[in-house]
């Protein structure tokens, strides 16, 4: 860089990434242009409770996929047997998943693919193939984590086409940021290269124990209000929650929250517009699951806040 002249974006080092013994890569989709130009898999069985994006490196890859159909739970309704270089792919759902792999893993061994975009804080799971993704978790431009027993190519190149104007102009509280966001997340780098230098370095900085803590924390508060109308079960031992996963008999409209300035998003919307018959209750969890914001930036008040917006709609509609 030189000696002299202006000072750079001053970010501390005095902490390690989270994922210090996985290969940082520009973002999950890198990930899985990774691990498909290693293993070159005949046919790769899939969710159909997945976003898109997933699906583009394969098809991009011309690698055959199959969807697989989820009960209620989101567990497999029937294990696929696989063929010589087939791979299953599972998501480690909401962060919550980690036991019903555990018993994916008993079956499928290392031919099994953990997508754990929803789980940022799992490592390396035995020998399979993982990877995780920090956009989801934190306030960065790229990133994602890859990990393999096996070994893989050296990546030199960085990724160096991040936008990340969004990120400051939320910070700012500007008006126009979620349309910047839009932008950025429609442009997210696919290319297999490294994390870019300006994520790693804001990665390096955050507090991990204080950021799993607190996504717990806030989970509970849902769960103290919501437990006993949710109908998705699921094990928190262990686990950090990406959200907090409220699946309810019926839709609400998420403008009462947008009114009430609470923005929950959709998972994933595509699938209903897919053209394929079947996969109901997929389906269901898309139009009906409200993920309810557990992350470290909010506290008690503002989970309450988000608790009491849903109760009120609850009432009207005379749910208890």
């Amino acid at each position: 860089m030189g000696i002299g002249g202006f000072f750079e974006l001053e970010l501390s080092n005095s902490k390690t990434v989270y994922h210090e013994h996985a290969v940082a890569l520009a973002s999950a989709r890198s990930c899985i242009n990774l691990l498909l130009s290693v293993l070159a898999p005949s046919k790769v069985y899939l969710p159909y409770y997945l976003c898109d994006a997933v699906l583009a490196p394969l098809v991009n890859a011309k690698i055959n996929y199959e969807f697989y159909a989820l009960d209620g739970n989101l567990n497999l309704l029937r294990l696929p047997t696989l063929n010589h270089n087939e791979y299953i792919m599972y998501v480690n759902y909401f962060g919550l998943k980690k036991d019903y792999i555990n018993i994916l893993y008993q079956n499928y061994g290392t031919n099994l693919i953990i997508d754990n975009t929803h789980a940022f804080f799992e490592r390396r799971y035995y020998n399979c193939w993982s990877f995780n993704s920090a956009r989801k978790f934190f306030g960065v431009p790229d990133g994602g984590f890859i990990y393999t027993s096996g070994q893989l190519p050296k990546i030199q190149e960085r990724n160096n086409s991040i936008q990340y104007s969004h990120l400051v102009e939320r910070l700012l509280g500007n008006a126009d940021a979620y349309g910047l966001f839009l932008k950025s997340e429609a442009n997210v780098c696919a290319n297999i290269s490294r994390i870019s230098l300006l994520s790693e370095k804001i990665l390096a900085t955050v507090d991990y124990s204080f950021v799993a803590k607190r996504r717990l924390e806030n989970f509970r508060l849902y769960e103290e209000f919501f437990s006993s109308l949710n109908l998705f079960t699921y094990d928190l031992t262990n686990s950090v929650p990406f959200c907090y996963p409220l699946l309810l008999n019926q839709s609400l409209d998420r403008e009462f929250l947008v009114k009430k300035k609470i923005y929950v998003p959709t998972l994933w919307p595509d699938i209903v517009s897919r053209e394929i018959s079947g996969f109901d209750c997929e389906k269901n969890f898309s139009l009906n699951l409200l993920p309810l914001p557990v992350d470290h930036r909010y506290t008690k008040k503002d989970c309450k806040k988000v608790i009491d917006a849903i109760a009120s709609e609850l009432a009207e509609k005379g749910i208890s």
